[in-house]
């Protein structure tokens, strides 16, 4: 009977005990994960400096209008003094225009054909749509006339029959003449020398208005030539449209 006894005692504190150990388990997890929950942090979020911006090297684009509308001036700087070729020559003439009369020369209109003022290639032609590549600035601009070469000396003649309008100079284009042939028709040459003419004096076609000047330096890549331009209302107007074609 008392060992009987014993056994029942024996298997209570077993359990007992089993049941302690574990609840001391149990508490042991739960302290351990609340400590671990109360170091640890949650991993920092860095943030990415902001890098500053990497300039592109791009080349300045350009529009048409700026491209072709600089002035002829911008690539060659003026030298302190530039003697002139030869100042224009005004000498008065018995045949002078009177504004008020009936002109006494014929007026041109585009059923008539222009002289070429001179004989020689055209060294840089006529465009004002598009850029065309100027040997002297290097660079692509519009071109209001054409360029004839011609060597220095040679003489350049009247395109048709007009009046003087204006006998001017500058560095650019040197000495100019401008004749005004009626119907809004007007012809200017430049890069000439030695004009004998005066403002408001006739001329008729064929007649010698000067020669060919040494180049100014805005021109000097294309050598010895005329710059001729021919004019419609005041607008320029691609001369070769009223020169006389060879047949």
């Amino acid at each position: 009977m008392e060992e009987n006894k014993k056994e029942p005692n024996k298997r209570g504190f077993y359990i007992a005990l089993y049941s302690a150990v574990a609840v001391i388990a149990l508490i042991a997890i739960g302290v351990t994960n609340i400590g671990t929950g109360e170091s640890e942090e949650p991993p920092a979020v860095i943030e990415a400096e902001p890098q500053p911006d990497v300039a592109v090297n791009q080349s300045p684009v350009r529009s048409y209008k700026e491209t072709t509308t600089q002035s002829t001036t911008a690539e060659i700087s003026e030298p302190e003094t530039e003697p002139a070729t030869s100042a224009p020559k005004q000498t008065a003439s018995a045949e002078v225009y009177q504004p008020d009369e009936d002109p006494d020369y014929t007026l041109f209109d585009d059923t008539q054909e222009m002289l070429w003022p001179v004989n020689g290639p055209i060294v840089m032609d006529y465009s004002v749509e598009t850029g065309i590549f100027d040997k002297t600035l290097e660079q692509y601009r519009t071109h209001d006339s054409i360029c004839i070469s011609a060597n220095v000396g040679e003489s350049v003649l009247a395109a048709a029959d007009g009046v003087v309008l204006a006998i001017t100079s500058s560095n650019e284009k040197g000495n100019m003449v401008a004749l005004d042939h009626g119907n809004g028709w007007c012809t200017t040459y430049s890069q000439i020398d030695n004009i004998n003419l005066a403002e408001g004096q006739i001329v008729k076609q064929g007649d010698i208005i000067g020669c060919i000047a040494q180049p100014t330096k805005y021109g000097s890549a294309l050598g010895s030539h005329l710059d001729f331009m021919v004019a419609l209302d005041k607008e320029p107007t691609d001369p070769k449209l009223v020169l006389k074609q060879d047949e």
